[in-house]
């Protein structure tokens, strides 16, 4: 948990506080994205609970531990 504390820190730069939407992009998503996700980077930076300010430390990881532990129900919404 530390690590990825330490990589969120990083990764937010001067904000600090939230990741932004092109940092999710590069450190979440992988830039360069892949086409069939591209389209819909919008609709998942919003289910991480991104808003203008972007994504804080505990939506991120609340958010990557339902997607890969999550059941498929809860996956879906």
């Amino acid at each position: 948990m530390r690590r990825i504390k330490e990589a969120f820190k990083k990764s937010t730069g001067e904000n600090g506080n939230a990741l932004s939407k092109k940092a999710f992009i590069q450190e979440v998503l992988c830039e360069p994205v892949p086409k069939h996700v591209e389209v819909h980077v919008e609709r998942l930076f919003q289910a991480f609970s991104g808003s203008n300010k972007g994504i804080n430390f505990k939506d991120l990881t609340s958010a990557l531990v339902l997607i890969t532990k999550g059941l498929p129900e809860e996956k879906i919404k």
